[in-house]
């Protein structure tokens, strides 16, 4: 049976990967001992904090005007279900819990590149059903995820 979400829940989705997101790079910073790796960490919780008061901000519009996001979720619900239901995404519990069994930098950067990975994807999906004068705001937080890969990649390639 297929599953439905509403604009407002995608972007609840979004905020909340947004808030999983911070929470895990905090914890991430706290963890490592390399002071390098550590301020990568702290500069992309604060990204993740930016990103969530972006996604706020069209909740807001939604919230007011839910035909802001016109679109009929059927399979799309199922794909973006996938998606959060992975063990990189949403649930700090999911998220936090690894950072506890990391034992290497390279793991803990290894899972940050699979978030981001993975958030990209889900924001790729979600600039698919925003109406058009919306999608710049969702495209520049998918390029800031781009950045944020980028930069988890070349610290990787550094340690």
């Amino acid at each position: 049976m297929p599953i439905f979400y509403s604009p407002i829940e995608v972007i609840e989705m979004a905020v909340k990967t947004e808030k999983t997101g911070q929470e895990f790079y905090i914890s991430a910073a706290k963890k490592t001992k390399s002071k390098v790796l550590s301020q990568l960490f702290n500069y992309l919780a604060g990204e993740e904090i930016k990103h969530e008061k972006t996604y706020k901000k069209l909740y807001n519009i939604v919230k007011d005007d839910p035909r802001a996001l016109p679109f009929n979720l059927d399979e799309m619900g199922l794909y973006l279900q996938a998606i959060t239901d992975s063990k990189f995404f949403l649930g700090s519990d999911k998220a936090l819990s690894y950072i506890a069994k990391v034992k290497t930098p390279n793991a803990l950067l290894d899972y940050a590149l699979q978030f981001e990975k993975e958030t990209m994807l889900f924001y790729t999906e979600i600039l698919n059903l925003v109406k058009k004068r919306y999608k710049p705001l969702v495209d520049k937080i998918i390029v800031q995820e781009k950045e944020h890969i980028r930069k988890l990649s070349a610290m990787k390639e550094s340690i």
